[in-house]
Order: structure tokens, then sequence, then C-alpha cells
């Protein structure tokens, strides 16, 4: 920023995202305003992982930055190109010259400082980046508003994956806008399928929660010692759907002193009749330092219809043989 040999407007982005179609200035200014294109609300970022990074890290500093000078907290990391005003960045480096030096997010920072010290020449925009986080994937932030660029990965052109058999590389024109229509089908497509999937979840997690009082979750205990079996809460009842994807949020904690401090957990579901006839199977490995995350399944296509079915709880610690298992009745709905 710095530079002098640098423009006092230029695009900053990353190196692996790729434009969708053809664009023109107006995907960066339009009518007398810089767009400024936020993934998330850092304040309300779920960390449903095993351990931090360094990028974690950076964003809780910019958030305690972002609060501690009344600026709003978007993060605006999007896996996409941004336009920067060169002029406004100096300027907020000589209001705040400690920037440099704490390791903030050069885009949170940056854009959050416009959104108030030059509100009336700036608009923030949810997102436009394809495959960020990965399609099919669990949405981390803000639904993309539209699709004008992609964050490239090769793995998502693999055998078998979502964009299989389409160009990694720029060959004919074409070919490649046509590609990327289809590409940004199978998003919109997916989206709609997670967002009516979660749509049921929070009706159903809300109907249980008037009636209960309490929250539909799983929530896993480890007291101290080796041979203390886990303590389990679940559900007094649950709502599944046949056909949508299921999440439960999953609440781990532990003792000063346990086993489970170091070792890795098990939660088996296995969804059965009244005979405890198997009739679905799944298993989920949660690390020893991860304290909430959510156990996301989809039921088998074909199950039995109007009778009592089940869904056993199991939790362990990996190469235990101690278990704690419970049993919770189970609606389903389409």
């Amino acid at each position: 920023m710095q530079q002098d040999a640098i423009d006092d407007e230029f695009i900053m982005f990353d190196d692996d995202y790729r434009p969708l179609r053809p664009l023109t200035e107006e995907a960066f200014y339009k009518d007398g305003k810089y767009l400024g294109y936020y993934f998330s609300d850092i304040s309300e970022w779920k960390y449903h992982i095993t351990a931090l990074f360094s990028y974690d890290f950076c964003h809780f500093r910019t958030l305690h930055f972002l609060k501690s000078h009344g600026y709003p907290t978007l993060q605006y990391s999007s896996h996409q190109p941004q336009l920067i005003n060169k002029v406004w960045y100096r300027e907020m480096l000589a209001k705040y010259p400690e920037i440099p030096r704490k390791g903030y997010d050069e885009w949170s920072t940056y854009f959050n400082y416009c959104a108030v010290e030059h509100a009336a020449q700036y608009e923030p925009r949810p997102y436009v980046t394809l495959s960020w986080p990965p399609v099919g994937g669990e949405n981390k932030g803000v639904f993309q508003s539209d699709y004008l660029f992609e964050n490239f990965y090769e793995d998502t052109y693999a055998g078998g994956s979502l964009f299989a058999g389409m160009s990694r590389a720029f060959t004919d024109e074409e070919q490649i806008l046509r590609e990327n229509e289809k590409k940004c089908l199978i998003a919109t497509r997916s989206k709609v399928f997670h967002e009516a999937a979660t749509a049921l979840r929070e009706r159903y997690a809300a109907e249980y929660e008037r009636e209960y009082h309490e929250q539909p979750q799983l929530a896993v205990y480890f007291g101290s010692g080796e041979e203390v079996l886990p303590e389990l809460g679940v559900p007094q009842a649950l709502t599944l759907s046949r056909s949508k994807i299921n999440s439960l949020p999953l609440g781990i904690s532990r003792a000063s002193q346990t086993a489970a401090n170091f070792l890795p957990g098990i939660v088996e579901l296995h969804l059965t009749d009244a005979d405890i006839n198997i009739l679905d199977r799944k298993e989920f490995g949660f690390e020893a330092q991860l304290e909430y995350t959510s156990l996301a399944f989809m039921l088998p296509a074909e199950l039995p219809a109007d009778v009592p079915l089940f869904l056993r709880v199991a939790v362990s610690l990996r190469n235990c043989p101690e278990r704690t298992e419970k049993v919770i009745p189970v609606t389903l709905v389409e």
C-alpha cells in the first residue's frame, strides 16, 4: 500500500480466483460508490473445527480491533477480487499505524473502515464467489448474491465430483462460458437444497423448544478417570427428514483430568425399529480438542412407513470399551 508505483485505485485478489463471465467496472464501482463484498460477520462465526489456525487468530484480533474503534465487523476475506482505493487505505494506516504490525485481516480492516469513514462513497454487498465454501458444503457465512468469480479447487473437478469432466484451464471461450453457467446452476440447486433443509430443521427445533423448553441437541460430558462412563444428554424426541439433510448439534465438555483430553471420541447413530432392527447407521469421530460441532447425515431413500422408529445414540472414547447409549423416539417427515 505504501508503494508509489501502485495506482491509487487497483484490484487486489488471491491467486486462485477465476472470473465466470466478462465483467465491467460496475462489478467494483457503481453509482459513485465503491463496492465491498463480505463473506460473513466475524462476531457470528462458528468454529466447528478441531484446531484453530493462524487465519482464525488473525480474525480474533481483527474483531477486537474493529469493536474497539466502533467499526462494523463484517468479514471481507471473500476469495474474490476487490477494488482498493490506495489513498483511503493509506489514510487508515496513518490513523492506526499499529495495523501493519498486528497481523489483522487486510481485507476486513480496510472495508469496515470505509463503511464508516467514507460511508457516502461506499456500499457493502454479499460476496459473489462460487466454491467458497466448496459447493455442497455447509454454509459458514452469508449466501452469495450472485456468482461472478470462482474460487478454484482442483478436487472439485476430479472424477465423481460436482464439476467432473469440465475444463480445469481456459480453452475455448464459448465452451468455458457454457461450463461456467452449468457450474452456477449446480451451485444454485445445492443452495436451494441446503436452504430447504435448514428451514425444516429450524422449524422443528422451534416446535421442540416450545414443547420441552430446551433445545434439541446432544450433549456429552467426560468425567475424571478412564473407567468413568461419559454422560450423555439427548432430546426427548426427534423429527428427521427422509429427503433432506439432517443435522444434530453436539456439545462436548470434559473434566480437567480425563482421558478424553487426549483421546478422540466416537458418536454412533443407529436408526432402528421397535425390534432393534438396524435400518441405518452412522459413525462420527471427534478430536480431543473439539467442543462443539454438528452431525450432518441423510437417511436411506427407503424406510418403513407407519412403524415406530428410534435413534440409538452411543458415545465412547476410541479404543475404550465403555460406552453410553440412549434411545430417542423419531418422527419422519419429508
